[in-house]
């Protein structure tokens, strides 16, 4: 026999609404649980329950306990059929999913968040943890159980849940994933959802390919062998101008967006980039700075390292896509 570790939440009504009416069997409030195994496998079916086992399987990442009104052979939900207004027992199944996915989101808030961690448990933590999130983009997950898992990505937003890993090395520098030696160990900053457009320190996801440079904007020769920008080139670039980016998949996004949550998670595209050099430029300078100063003063240190910003931040206004370049370059270092 095998032994497996679960993550459990238990709810009784909604924590996010406790003045809901519960009102199909008397007036008491619904129980319920969130089951989820700590190492996910292969093996391992999203079942659903009402104390006991339903051949019901939701596709979450989770296994899914209610007090739940069942349809008179037991199999499944039970389902409005007739246009009856007052169908207590589908309002009671339909707020009970909203309680579940309140708890769902509570539940992500609070769990496997570590804040220090070597590199052998780093990847194996964080990607465990962003398992958790219900993946509303896949065609597996429908009907009452997609409803559940958008609201769970909804009720984070209204929440502004701080769930974006950022990784680093002391209270004020970003550390790469690649960077960490196997013999560092890495601080886990968690930073909020939703941040004012002004504000510096908002984490930004990487754009799903920063190998695309590929086009020749300026000849090699010209360049001084200045090759396209790597992810690796480019994240160390973002830390240099003080962009903080998360760890968070870029999924995360979109499953976001799918939930219709107000909100807008920045990406490092050329035309954002630039703009955060733009409000944070000084920072990147010496301490009372005159001009002309020579670059290695710099927090760029090096001419490759500036070479990398300005060819990332160029390719959208060469290829006509965006002008905030040349619109609001003027008086910048």
């Amino acid at each position: 026999t095998s032994k497996q570790k679960w993550l459990i939440q238990q709810g009784v009504g909604d924590i996010y609404n406790e003045d809901q009416t519960w009102t199909y069997i008397g007036q008491i409030k619904p129980r319920h649980d969130i089951a989820i195994p700590v190492e996910m496998t292969s093996e391992f079916s999203s079942q659903v329950f009402c104390f006991l086992p339903l051949p019901i399987i939701s596709n979450l990442p989770a296994l899914i306990n209610g007090h739940f009104v069942l349809n008179d052979y037991r199999r499944e939900l039970w389902k409005q059929t007739t246009p009856d207004a007052a169908d207590t027992k589908s309002k009671w199944n339909d707020n009970l999913i909203d309680a579940i996915s309140s708890s769902y989101a509570d539940f992500l808030m609070h769990s496997l968040k570590t804040d220090c961690i070597d590199r052998d448990h780093l990847n194996v933590s964080l990607g465990n943890y962003y398992k958790l999130f219900p993946d509303v983009l896949s065609d597996k997950l429908e009907g009452t159980w997609l409803k559940l898992a958008l609201n769970v990505y909804q009720k984070l937003c209204t929440h502004n849940a701080a769930v974006l890993a950022v990784l680093k090395m002391s209270k004020s520098d970003v550390i790469p994933l690649e960077c960490i030696e196997s013999n560092l160990v890495a601080h886990v900053e968690w930073c909020k959802l939703k941040y004012s457009a002004e504000c510096l320190k908002k984490p930004y996801f990487l754009k799903p390919d920063h190998t695309h440079h590929t086009k020749c904007i300026v000849s090699s020769q010209e360049s001084g062998g200045i090759k396209p920008p790597s992810i690796m080139n480019m994240k160390q670039v973002f830390d240099i101008i003080g962009m903080t980016i998360t760890c968070a998949p870029l999924k995360i996004i979109y499953s976001f967006h799918k939930a219709a949550a107000d909100m807008n998670l920045p990406t490092t595209t050329a035309c954002d980039v630039f703009k955060h050099y733009a409000a944070s430029s000084s920072q990147v300078l010496p301490k009372d700075c005159t001009f002309p100063c020579k670059i290695e003063d710099t927090k760029f240190k090096s001419i490759g390292a500036f070479k990398h910003l300005l060819w990332y931040i160029l390719e959208d206004h060469i290829e006509g896509h965006h002008r905030c370049f040349v619109d609001s370059c003027c008086g910048l270092p």
